[in-house]
């Protein structure tokens, strides 16, 4: 999970993907990205939303895992 934070000249998350090579490094892992404000409080809830998201899954593919 990265949560980045929104800057008026901060880099879109798209181009932060590209610029940390997150495709590569993260490779098959689930994962995603989300732009954050912390004054107005933007993205934050769909941030925890999609962290959520990504913990169940993981834990669903570890049951799955070990009951094969």
């Amino acid at each position: 999970m990265v949560v980045c934070r929104v800057y008026t000249d901060a880099l879109k998350p798209s181009a932060l993907v590209d610029r940390l090579e997150l495709e590569r490094v993260l490779g098959g892992h689930k994962w995603h990205i989300q732009a954050t404000c912390a004054s107005s409080g933007d993205g934050v809830y769909d941030a925890m939303e999609s962290l959520s998201r990504l913990v169940k899954d993981f834990h669903h593919d570890q049951r799955t895992r070990y009951y094969r």
